[in-house]
């Protein structure tokens, strides 16, 4: 009898170990280890069926498309003769045909023709990318305070007392606290 008690407390161990490594693949791994000992293969199919972290799911998503927005607004043209250009205009700006008034809209404002949304999708574009590269030369050489805190290992309180006691170079930038700094290049 303790014999089959021991040999049901190693199938389990193992049982869970499986489900364990099925449940890694899903970040549940503790619950994958739990269902794998107590009800075997039948908990390795529960495992694979639990509900995947939407949310990080998601934030990876967005993350992704916001990297792709500035990898190709950087490298892109304004050439408003440029098809790809004009379908990054009508995509990003929203450029729309409104049938009511029989016009297209772009950022609430209504145009004769596609050509003018598009000159004026363009328009803001090239204040988008000014201001972009405004705020890069402002803010080179400087992290955000908070940041900066975290590296350091910190309070952020501690870090704005630095800054204004003039122990730390910092400064105001579209109203975040910001700390000079140079990475170290190993």
């Amino acid at each position: 009898m303790s014999e089959l008690i021991g040999l049901a407390l190693i199938g389990g161990f193992i049982s869970g170990i499986i489900g364990m490594f099925i449940g890694m693949t899903i970040d549940k791994s503790g619950s994958g280890f739990f269902l794998g000992a107590f009800l075997g293969p039948i908990g390795w199919i529960i495992v694979l069926l639990l509900p995947r972290e939407a949310a990080e799911v998601q934030k990876e998503q967005n993350h992704a498309a916001e990297v792709e927005t500035e990898v190709i607004t950087e490298n892109r043209s304004r050439d408003l003769t440029d098809d790809s250009y004009k379908i990054y205009l009508g995509k990003k700006y929203k450029i729309e045909r409104n049938e009511l008034f029989a016009q297209f809209e772009c950022n609430e404002k209504l145009f004769d023709s596609l050509d003018d949304a598009l000159a004026y999708a363009d328009g803001l574009e090239a204040h988008t990318q000014s201001s972009s590269t405004t705020e890069k030369a402002e803010t080179d050489g400087y992290i955000l305070a908070s940041e900066y805190a975290e590296k350091m290992d910190i309070p952020v309180e501690e870090i704005l007392n630095s800054i204004r006691s003039g122990h730390l170079d910092g400064k105001s930038i579209n109203s975040y606290m910001h700390v000079k700094y140079k990475e170290d290049k190993q």
